[in-house]
């Protein structure tokens, strides 16, 4: 091997080198309106599970009891969504007690790592929550109420389809410019 090569490769290799050696720098603002963003989600998935569990407690209170809707599926919905909006409570906590500006880019990182982990434990614990109450209400609703039935499954069709279309994306999005680096 000639001198000329060996001073080729060298400088190659100081190349290669100093580009692994650069910092990488948490973009601040872009990671904190990110953050707000997904605080904002999980609040709002608060408030909606609140309010749709007002449903069950009215028809609890109400005393009304039918065949279609029966008490154990009206105390298994409410039980379910005040579950979920603890959870949704919980996830919100743990969004605002993270510090971007003090946090270290692998921190951050491993912060959003575990926020995603949770957030997707949860929806899948809900998604199965969902399907074994819509599995039970369904299959009374198919008894008394053929129409009933079909317009529950075109709602849920809609929602299925606007949860994959728009919800996940959204969060999928925020998550990304939440670890962003410069």
């Amino acid at each position: 091997m000639e001198l000329s090569d060996l001073k080729k490769d060298m400088s190659i290799l100081e190349q290669v080198l100093a580009k692994s050696n650069e910092k990488f720098v948490i973009d601040i603002s872009v990671s904190e309106t990110a953050q707000t963003k997904l605080a904002k989600v999980y609040k709002q998935n608060v408030r909606n599970c609140l309010l749709v569990s007002i449903i069950p407690v009215v028809l609890l209170v109400s005393g009304s009891n039918t065949e279609t809707f029966p008490l154990y599926l009206k105390i298994f919905l409410l039980v379910y969504l005040l579950l979920a909006a603890s959870w949704y409570v919980f996830l919100w906590n743990k969004t605002e007690k993270i510090n971007i500006i003090s946090l270290t880019p692998v921190s951050l990182l491993t912060a959003t790592s575990k926020l995603k982990l949770y957030t997707l434990a949860g929806e899948i614990f809900f998604i199965v929550g969902l399907t074994v109450f819509f599995s039970l209400f369904l299959t009374n609703l198919w008894d008394f109420s053929p129409l009933s039935f079909g317009l529950v499954i075109g709602t849920l069709l809609f929602g299925i389809t606007f949860t994959l279309t728009f919800y996940v994306p959204k969060l999928r999005k925020i998550f990304n410019e939440m670890e962003s680096l410069k």
